[in-house]
Parts: C-alpha cells; sequence; structure tokens
C-alpha cells in the first residue's frame, strides 16, 4: 500500500512533491517512481528547501519502521489492513467528506494537507483521544 512518491506520470510542483513525500513516509510502500519520459525527481533536484523535508520525512519513516513492522506482523494474524478507512475506527465523523484522509494501523491518522499554497486545513476527527504531532517539517 503506497504510491509512486511524485506520481509515476506528470510533473509535481516542488510543494507538491515534498508534500507527496512527507505523505508516504506514513505509507508501508515508500519509494521514487515514475515514466521515463517526465522530468528528473531525485529530491535534491527541486532545492535545499524541498531536500531538507525529504531528510525530516525519511528520518520519520526510520522511527515509524517497528510500528510499520508491527502493523504488518498483525495484519497477517488479524487480517486488518495497515492503511485503514476513518469508519474502520468507529465511524467517519459527522460531515466529514475525507477521502484523502486514513489510519496507519488504529493510532495515527494521516491527513495530508493537498492543497498548493495551504499550510493547514481543518480535519474532523473521529471519536476517541487524538493528540496532535508536534514536529518540525510537517
Amino acid at each position: 500500500m503506497g504510491s509512486d512518491i511524485g506520481g509515476f506520470s506528470g510533473d509535481p510542483s516542488p510543494e507538491l512533491y515534498l508534500r507527496w513525500f512527507q505523505m508516504a513516509g506514513f505509507t508501508p510502500f515508500f519509494r521514487l517512481h515514475s515514466a521515463r519520459w517526465t522530468k528528473r525527481r531525485e529530491p535534491w533536484r527541486f532545492g535545499e528547501e524541498v531536500l531538507e523535508g525529504v531528510r525530516w520525512a525519511m528520518e520519520l519513516r526510520e522511527r515509524l519502521l517497528p510500528y510499520l513492522y508491527t502493523l504488518a506482523y498483525r495484519a497477517s494474524r488479524e487480517g486488518l489492513p495497515l492503511l485503514r478507512p476513518l469508519f474502520l475506527q468507529g465511524g467517519q465523523p459527522d460531515g466529514a467528506d475525507l477521502e484523502e484522509a486514513f489510519l496507519l494501523g488504529r493510532d495515527i491518522l494521516v491527513a495530508p494537507v493537498l492543497e498548493e499554497g495551504a499550510r493547514a486545513k481543518e480535519v474532523p476527527l473521529p471519536k476517541g483521544g487524538w493528540y496532535p504531532w508536534e514536529e518540525d517539517g510537517v
């Protein structure tokens, strides 16, 4: 489960490329891959600011690996996917139309900001106790 970071075709802007990279850090499948006819998209080609954000995302992913391996083991035993729609956590919040939000296991809700130029978005939370992930880089 995951995506080709930056998309297989097309040419993402530096901002959306970085956001894609940050979101992909929360998915089991994590790779850069694109068609031969697209612009080259190694992280360093997008400038130092993007490269710094990519480093942050890769370090975050390294820290998440034990959690991802635990989820993979549990998935093999219990059948629940690693990436889950919100309704598997007891229902989608009222009025929420969050096709791009997902759960990584039952404990991490990922709701990437996908609109270019935006710096935040409102996210209705499922029932339960949720805490913001406060780190530099996102």
